[in-house]
Parts: structure tokens; C-alpha cells; sequence
């Protein structure tokens, strides 16, 4: 019987070859979204599952509630005791893990000079963590102050074919370059891993030490210093709620003023603060909300509207199919007649129909995994990330895959296999059924064809609208050929001054500044209150240079700017922007006094952050001998970027030969806080042409068989004298009546959409009513020419050859 249903549907694709083709296409286009968004969602929730231990591993955080206004804040980073303590003191514990932050250090090898990442980590990471050797053993590979452990992509950067096992790298921790020994190689590490590093260093006091001078000084209670990460591998069958309890006593016990600290710190009351531990199970940190990490988190619901829009294009699809299966049906009456009165049940015929469904959708699906595999790199460019078809391969994934088209089949073969099973069959002789005819059920499949682009192209629209505003929005400052400079010499501030004197000698340089922090590389908040009484206010610092201000044509608008003269401006004075001023309700700012400084001058806001925030109080200080100046600020006077970079590498081979040219421009470093949005722009842009390419698909194929159950009328009435345009008129209006329906029940969806996306802004575009107008123009104009491709040709034929017809 099975064989009898296939043989049928294989001599049915060969009989309407553009039928079959349409479907398959609009079927594959669907199921290729549906892989690579499931492709990107599987990688999503799959964050360090591969753990041996995951269910067993948890990450140590802090949770600081205050009771009376419901605020909860979390702190990731840990004292550097804590892990020893809580192995030592709780049973629960099996062991522990310290890591720090990916920390930037040099590594010299053969005359060269290379930048990477480091982390220092505890002796027991690889036994802990899933991380294979490649070769050195898990438990002895960080127990040595001078070791170092390496991945197998720096293995061969560093050392090629030859064993690097016992082999030196010169690492520069602190001031000084040290040679380390490599004492493990580990497999690189996978792309759904928070920890990812291609370095680990020895986290104990004799290595962390050189690079943090505080570990190994008598007078710091490292109880006080939150700067690690802490994982706890518990034993099995441990109650998490009644660890937390614990965890809370031991860190009072070694830690009894943090509670008056933070009181102080804070101003709140005592019964207004609650302190205690959470237990953040390492599967669940990327995708925490609640618990937000900046480095290493992303958003679940980016994948939630990504499980949506495939569902979305995949209705597409099969609204595409049971639509061109719908307008297909006459051809198919006098068939199901025939079947009918040779005995053929009701059930039989509608699995007929079915199997058909289900064989478009298996061609459809080889031909979606052939097109997702040459679209991947392109997906993974905008994505940003490194996904790959073998991750089909697994169990959860290949069922996924197989009832994926299953699924899609059913679903797209229901309406065709009910409406022609259902035939009967004396209608069907007598041609009183006429089932060609458009119903409500299909104009209504229709219209929901053109809702969905429609949506999609307004929020693309819409989208493109804002990042083009705030990449082009004025920042309140110059980024206008300025370049920034990465001071990675141990005395900053020599290193600042003898660059700017050479630098200023060339005719390419108009003007050299430095900074602590230069916006979106770097930046640090104080707490400042105006009187002891008042509330602390967090306000972001800098450390400048007097020049700093003219360089970025900041304007000043009260008092002067910072004379290094002084002593007392490195010591006492700030100068602060509007939203400082705002902040802490001072009329008269200058002279005002703040703490222990004194307000000199008031500068005009500008966004040195994204426009997504609003612009947040400053405070700008001119810094003292022992401030880093991390970032030098090169203003060109040249239009020829290239000349002006070569001679400021030049002058920066003058001041430290040994170290790396490392630069930015200031305005591409501004410019790539909105590479996500941009990113979500382009897999939008993407998505959008495909469900038009789909809608269109099933409005040519709809169109294409209406026309040809009508080319009998078409030659009459030519022959009656209507021309041209009046039968383009006549075939096209109740599409295009369709496709603007579809538009207006389209719009409050996307007015929705872009709404509750523009919340997230704090600068935002206004919505004109073009923003609305153009795509559906575009998608209106688009239907248009679909159908115009079609009604043309029937419209322009002899009607000799369209009365010959049937």
C-alpha cells in the first residue's frame, strides 16, 4: 500500500514539476531557518553541560538584599580566602576552584612579542573542570609557582610540531618578564564554556603575587579584597539550602565587620540589609538573568524570539504548501472521483495526501541540511559564532532533525488531505464542486503570509532607523581622527611624556593627551556625597589631562580647566559635567565642594556611552604622580590616516622598542558598543528577505494555477475587446485587496514589536509613519510584480490558443 502512495505522489512531482519545485523550495527555506536558529539555541543552553561534574559544580556569589526598598545586588567576585575556608571548614564541600578575570599579559618567544590572555587558577581546575590534556597530568600541572598550562592552539603558535611539554615561555606578570615552564597542554577549550582561556597560571601567593602586590602585603586582610571567581565541587546528594546557611556563619566568622561595612558603605539600617550566599549552578550562569555577568552572559530571550521567528517562517512554509495544495485541487477532483468509486476509503486518500506532504518535506529537509551548510559561515559571521552541522549528530538533535519535517508535513498536508478526501464524488462528475475557488479558509491563509513580512521588514526598518541615529547622533565630543594608544610600559607616565614630546614634532600630529580610561575601554565609578549626612551618589571617574578637554572639543561652560601648576588640582579639584550638577542639585557649582574636592569647572554633557543609557554624572580629575595613564589620545591633523599611524608607531618604537603598536580609533571603539544590535539588524534583515521570498512563492504558485483555470475566460473575453490592462486589473485586485488587509491587520503586531524594542533605549528615534508606510509600500509593490509576472503572459496571449484550451 506504502509503495502504491509513493509511486503515486513521485508520477504527481513529475506531472507538476513547478508545483513541486515551489514547495520544496518554500518547505527548505523554512527548515533551513528552523536549523540554524535551533543550531544557535542548542549552543545557547548547552553552556558547560559538557562538565563531567555540572550537577555537582556551582559558582560562589554574594546576595546583598535591602528589605525595605526590595533592591537585590550581586557579587560575583570572591575574597581570595574563601575557597580554602569553606573546603576546610564545611564537609559538604569536596573541593574548590579559585579563577580570576582573563587578565592581558605579554609573552616574549624568539625576539617576539605577543599579547594574550591570561587566568590564574587553582592546582585543582583540571580536575574539577572538563578540560582533556593532551599531555601533562591533571593533578600536578599548576602546583609550581613558575608553571604555566597551555592550550593546544598556543602549543603550536609557540612551539610547532615539537613537544612543548617542559619548554619556557617568557611571561611578563607585574614589571618584570619571568620564564614559566609549561607543564600541561589542554585541548582548546569549547566556544559554550564560560572559563575560556588559552593560559592558566598558578593562583597561589609566590605567582599571583608579582602581578598583584596587595596578596603578599602584611597589612591587607585579604577577607576585604573581592577579586575571584570561586566554584565549590559539592559531595553528592547535597542540600544546596542548607549549605547556604552555613556558608553565611563561616564568612562571618572570619569576615565579623562586613556587616558594619556595608551598613556604612550603603547607609542602611541594620534590619534593612540582608546578607547571604547563592549557589549558582554552572549549566545555569550563561543564560542567568538573575544574576547578570557581563562577560560571559547573554540573554535567554534573544533565543526565544529566535525559537519564534523560525516557528513563524516555518508556518510560512506550510501555509505556502496547503495553499498551492488548495488551488491544485481541481486537477486532483476527478482523481479522487476516480479512486473513490474503485472502493478507496476516506482514510486511504487522505494518506495519500499526507505521504505526499511528508515526501516534500523529506526532499525538502536534504535539500534545507545541503543549504544550511553553505550558509553557516555566513550565519556564524553575523551570529558570532562558531556553530557547526556536527552538532546534529547527537541524540537529543537527531530526533529533533527527524521530527522536524515530520511535523512540518502533518501540519502543511492536514488542510489538503480533509478538503480533498472530503470530495464527493457525483459533484465531482457533474463538475458542480468547484474546488479551485479560493475560500475564506485559504484568502484568510493568504493574508496571515503578508502579516508576517510585513512585521519583520517594520522592526528591520525600524531598527536600522535607531542604529543609524545613534552612530551618527552628535556625542557632545570629537572622535573625529583620534587615535587611542594602549600604554602598556610599566612607567606610564615617562612613557606619556616622552611620546607626546616626540610626537608633537611632527607635522602629522596636531595635539597628544593621556587618561586612565578611555570611555569604552576602560572606566571606574566613586561613591561621592556633597555632605556626611547626605545619600552616596556613584559617579563615573577619569583621570585627564589639562589638554584632554580641547583635544575632544568638550566644551566648558563654567569656571577654568586644570592647571598642572597647582598642587592643590591633583589633590583637590574636579571638574564635573551637567548631569553632575543635576545629580546633587548645586545652582552655583563652581567652588561648590563635594566631599573632600572642590568643583573648578562644569563641562557640557556628552555620551561617552552608549545611547542606550542615560548620560551619567562625571567627574573629572587631574591625576597624581602615581596614576597609570593606561591610554595616550593622538589628535591627527592629516586626512592621510595611514602616514599619521605610521608615524606614530614610529615614535612609540622611540619610547619602548619592546613593546607592541597597539591602537584604535576612538570612534570605531565608540562605534562597537552597537556591533550587537547591529548583529540582530543583520539576522533580521536576513529573516525578513526569506519570508517575502516565501510569501511570494506561494502567492506565484497560487496565482499561476488560478490564471491557468481561467484561461478559457481570458480569450473570451479578449475577444469581446478587453485589453491588457483591464485583465491585469481583473486577476490582480483581490490578491492585492488580500496583501493590503494583510498590512492593516499587520500594523498595531509591529507598532507592538517596535515599541517594547525602543524601551531599551534611552535616545531613541521618533516612529513617523513612514517607518511603516515604506516596507509595506515595498511589500505591496513586491506582490504586485509577483502577480503581474503571471496575469501578463495569460493576459497578452492569442486567445485563439486560450479558447483552444482544455
Amino acid at each position: 500500500m506504502f509503495r502504491n502512495y509513493l509511486l503515486t505522489a513521485l508520477r504527481n512531482f513529475k506531472k507538476y514539476q513547478a508545483f513541486t519545485l515551489i514547495n520544496l523550495l518554500g518547505l527548505s527555506i523554512g527548515l533551513v531557518c528552523a536549523i540554524l536558529i535551533y543550531l544557535f539555541v542548542q549552543h545557547e543552553f548547552s553552556y558547560d553541560a559538557f562538565h563531567t561534574n555540572a550537577d555537582r559544580l556551582y559558582r560562589v556569589v554574594f546576595h546583598e538584599k535591602n528589605r525595605a526598598t526590595g533592591v537585590d545586588e550581586y557579587t560575583i567576585a570572591q575574597p581570595y580566602p574563601l575557597g580554602p575556608a569553606l573546603q576546610d571548614d564545611l564537609p559538604e564541600v569536596a573541593t574548590f576552584v579559585r579563577v580570576s578575570y582573563n587578565i592581558p599579559k605579554f609573552v616574549k618567544k624568539g625576539g617576539e612579542l605577543y599579547e594574550e590572555e591570561f587566568v590564574f587558577a587553582d592546582s585543582t581546575l583540571f580536575s574539577v573542570f572538563s578540560f582533556p590534556l593532551v599531555s601533562g597530568h591533571a593533578d600536578y600541572a599548576l602546583t609550581q609557582p613558575n608553571a604555566v598550562a597551555i592550550s593546544e592552539s598556543m602549543a603550536e603558535k609557540y612551539f610547532g610540531e615539537a613537544d612543548p611539554l617542559d619548554r619556557t615561555l617568557s611571561i611578563r606578570l607585574g614589571d618584570v618578564f619571568e620564564d614559566y615552564q609549561v607543564t600541561a597542554v589542554f585541548r582548546d577549550i569549547p566556544s559554550n564554556s564560560t572559563l575560556r582561556a588559552d593560559f592558566f597560571l598558578p593562583i597561589m601567593k609566590e605567582t599571583l603575587g608579582k602581578d598583584r602586590e596587595y596578596i603578599n602585603d602584611p597589612n591587607t586582610d585579604l577577607w576585604y579584597v573581592s577579586a575571584f571567581h570561586t566554584y565549590v565541587l559539592l559531595q553528592k546528594e547535597t542540600l544546596v539550602s542548607n549549605l547556604t546557611e552555613k556558608m553565611l556563619s563561616l564568612r562571618n566568622r572570619y569576615y565579623p565587620t562586613e556587616a558594619e561595612f556595608l551598613r556604612e558603605r550603603k547607609e542602611e539600617a541594620a534590619e534593612d540589609l540582608a546578607r547571604s550566599y547563592v549557589l549558582q549552578n554552572i549549566t545555569d550562569i550563561h543564560l542567568d538573568t538573575t544574576i547578570p555577568d557581563r562577560k560571559t552572559g547573554s540573554k535567554p530571550i534573544y533565543s526565544y524570539i529566535l525559537i519564534g521567528i523560525a516557528g513563524c517562517v516555518l508556518l510560512l512554509a506550510c501555509i505556502n504548501f496547503t495553499l498551492l495544495s488548495v488551488s491544485r485541487s481541481t486537477s486532483r477532483a476527478k482523481e479522487v472521483g476516480v479512486r473513490k468509486v474503485v472502493g478507496a476509503r476516506k482514510s486511504q486518500l487522505m494518506l495519500q495526501f499526507w505521504s505526499e506532504a511528508l515526501l516534500t518535506s523529506g526532499l525538502a529537509l536534504l535539500l534545507a541540511l545541503l543549504i544550511s551548510a553553505l550558509t553557516l559561515p555566513l550565519f556564524n559571521e553575523m551570529a558570532q559564532k562558531s556553530l557547526s552541522l556536527r552538532a546534529l549528530w547527537q541524540p537529543i538533535s537527531l530526533l529533533v532533525v527527524a521530527v522536524l519535517p515530520l511535523l512540518t508535513g502533518i501540519i502543511a498536508g492536514a488542510y489538503p488531505s480533509l478538503l480533498l478526501a472530503g470530495l464527493d464524488t457525483l459533484s465531482v462528475f457533474r463538475n458542480k464542486r468547484r474546488t479551485g475557488r479560493t475560500g475564506t479558509l485559504p484568502q484568510l491563509l493568504l493574508a496571515v503570509q503578508f502579516v508576517l513580512p510585513f512585521v519583520f521588514l517594520t522592526v528591520t526598518a525600524v531598527m536600522i532607523a535607531q542604529l543609524r541615529y545613534m552612530r551618527q547622533k552628535d556625542l557632545g565630543f570629537s572622535t573625529d581622527q583620534v587615535v587611542v594608544i594602549e600604554n602598556n610600559t610599566t612607567e606610564h607616565r615617562q612613557a606619556f611624556q616622552q611620546f607626546q614630546l616626540l610626537a608633537r614634532q611632527h607635522t602629522d600630529v596636531q595635539a597628544v593627551t593621556a587618561t586612565d580610561a578611555a570611555f569604552t575601554r576602560s572606566s571606574a565609578m566613586f561613591g561621592m556625597r556633597k555632605r556626611e549626612e547626605d545619600k552616596m551618589q556613584l559617579i563615573w571617574t577619569y583621570q585627564v589631562q589639562p589638554d584632554f578637554f580641547d583635544m575632544l572639543a568638550i566644551q566648558r561652560i563654567q569656571g577654568r580647566n586644570f592647571n598642572e601648576r597647582m598642587t592643590s588640582d591633583s589633590t583637590e579639584a574636579i571638574i564635573v559635567n551637567e548631569s553632575f550638577v543635576k545629580t546633587f542639585n548645586l545652582s552655583n557649582p563652581v567652588g561648590e565642594t563635594i566631599g573632600e574636592y572642590h568643583i573648578i569647572g562644569v563641562v557640557e554633557d556628552f555620551h561617552f556611552q552608549s545611547l542606550a543609557d542615560e548620560i551619567a554624572p562625571v567627574a573629572f580629575f587631574l591625576p597624581e604622580e602615581r596614576t597609570k595613564l593606561r591610554y595616550l589620545l593622538v589628535k591627527l591633523s592629516s586626512n592621510d590616516l595611514s602616514q599619521g599611524i605610521a608615524t606614530l608607531a614610529a615614535v612609540w618604537q622611540k619610547v619602548a622598542p619592546s613593546l607592541p603598536f597597539q591602537y584604535s580609533f576612538l570612534h570605531d571603539d565608540m562605534q562597537a558598543q552597537y556591533e550587537d544590535d547591529a548583529r540582530w539588524t543583520n539576522i533580521l534583515q536576513w529573516i525578513s528577505g526569506l519570508s517575502i521570498l516565501i510569501a511570494c512563492l506561494g502567492l506565484l504558485g497560487v496565482v499561476g494555477l488560478t490564471v491557468a483555470k481561467r484561461t478559457k475566460e481570458i480569450g473570451i473575453r479578449k475577444v469581446l475587446g478587453a485589453s491588457v490592462s483591464s485583465l491585469l486589473l481583473l486577476l490582480s485586485k483581490d490578491y492585492v485587496r488580500l496583501v493590503l488587509i494583510a498590512l492593516v491587520i499587520a500594523v498595531p503586531v509591529a507598532n507592538y514589536c517596535i515599541t517594547e524594542w525602543l524601551q531599551h533605549f534611552a535616545y531613541r528615534i521618533d516612529v513617523n509613519w513612514w517607518l511603516f508606510a515604506l516596507p509595506g509600500v515595498l511589500l505591496l509593490l513586491i506582490a504586485l510584480l509577483t502577480v503581474s509576472a503571471q496575469t501578463l503572459k495569460a493576459a497578452q496571449s492569442n486567445p485563439v490558443d486560450s479558447l483552444r484550451y482544455e
